[in-house]
């Protein structure tokens, strides 16, 4: 039984592939003792312009919170418990039921209160 000719393509392809990976990988003695090369130049050089760029972040960010002063807390706070204190939902208004005046009245024992119909 012969081999169609597109295997025997794949075949070679893949073994040419293998002998290239081959080619670029490092020994496993190597490796293994820790003498791997080292990062090419610009990747280096990129490295530490990353580097550079997260300091200048950095200080950037310091700059700003010393720039912007001692912060009062409880203000902050405060300000905080108002806005979230006035917030409104959309949909609040259906909490309002008929009636409602009624559950809040706490009557008195023995006293009729002054929402009870007479009869």
């Amino acid at each position: 039984m012969s081999t169609p000719p597109e295997d025997r393509e794949l075949r070679e392809l893949f073994a040419q592939t293998r002998v290239e990976d081959f080619g670029r990988t490092p020994p496993f003695e190597r490796v293994l003792r820790g003498r791997v090369p080292s990062p090419t130049p610009w990747r280096l050089g990129l490295r530490v312009a990353l580097a550079g760029g997260v300091l200048m972040l950095l200080a950037a960010v310091g700059v700003l919170t010393v720039l912007r002063g001692p912060r009062d807390p409880d203000a902050e706070a405060l300000a905080l418990a108002q806005q979230v204190s006035a917030w409104r939902s959309p949909t609040d208004f259906l909490l309002d039921i008929p009636g409602a005046q009624y559950l809040r009245a706490i009557p008195d024992i023995g006293e009729v209160p002054r929402w009870y119909p007479l009869q």
